[in-house]
């Protein structure tokens, strides 16, 4: 595995995998990882095609699917001996945790969603169509990436989660942001998933995310053991932009989990 990746925190921890959004990379956690290191072992790493992975591991002519992604995401996994691990993945983080779910289900103790994305809307079909057929074909992927960012976060203070988000996917390429385009077009990741999956959820979500906020309810559809918050006076990209919020959500739910489950196995002594 050629993924660039970090490890923060102490041994005899939970682990806590972060997936980044679209055209980010690690550096989209720097507002968490900090104080999720003082409570779990933390893994960070660079999606297939993004940040310093796309360095180490060149676009080659395989499709990227979320498939891929989820078996990368294993194999990692794999490498560094974890057997299960709490998840945490914000917008096409989200998607890649989804797919994870469908296949490798085991290894999940719980789930952690920022700006989630569940069945696309029209609008979000919509904006897929006009991406495909005006704007990928004739622009260069920066505009691209730009317009998507005012789309999803279009107000004055979501202007620093905007700035990062097109600052880091300037070093996508236009051959790895192709492949991804492509990724996203053609699956239909939710649809995907079984019904009943009874994996402790925890979603984050902005009010001001008009995108995204009324589709990500249709995760009771699948998953039966949901919280679900919205932050008020916040845009899509939840961690960055209300990240005392999104970390003592984050810590206070595992901590709960573990809490729990130390006593089931103290009563069963």
């Amino acid at each position: 595995m050629r993924h660039y990746y970090e490890i923060h925190g102490q041994e005899n921890k939970e682990w806590l995998i972060l997936l980044h959004g679209a055209g980010g990379s690690t550096r989209m956690w720097y507002k968490q990882v900090q104080a999720f290191a003082k409570h779990f072992k933390v893994l960070v790493y660079d999606i297939r095609g993004h940040g310093e992975t796309l360095k180490q591991m060149p676009v080659d002519e395989a499709d990227y699917s979320f498939d891929m992604a989820a078996h990368d995401l294993k194999q990692l996994l794999q490498q560094l001996n974890i057997k299960q691990a709490h998840f945490c993945g914000v917008s096409f983080g989200t998607m890649i945790l989804q797919r994870f779910v469908v296949h490798y289900r085991h290894m999940v103790k719980s789930l952690i969603f920022g700006g989630l994305i569940t069945k696309y809307s029209w609008f979000i079909r919509g904006m897929i169509l006009v991406g495909d057929k005006l704007l990928v074909r004739w622009c260069d992927k920066d505009i691209v990436y730009r317009l998507f960012a005012y789309l999803f976060m279009p107000k004055k203070r979501h202007a620093a989660a905007r700035k990062l988000f097109i600052r880091e996917s300037k070093k996508v390429t236009t051959e790895a942001f192709l492949k991804w385009w492509r990724a996203i077009q053609k699956e239909r990741i939710f649809e995907s998933l079984p019904t009943n999956i009874n994996i402790p959820t925890l979603v984050m979500m902005g009010d001001e995310d008009h995108v995204f906020l009324k589709t990500a309810k249709l995760i009771h559809q699948k998953f039966t053991n949901v919280t679900f918050r919205v932050f008020q006076k916040c845009g899509h990209v939840c961690s960055l932009e209300k990240p005392k919020q999104f970390n003592q959500y984050t810590i206070d739910f595992i901590l709960s989990l573990t809490s729990d489950n130390a006593k089931k196995v103290a009563a069963n002594e």
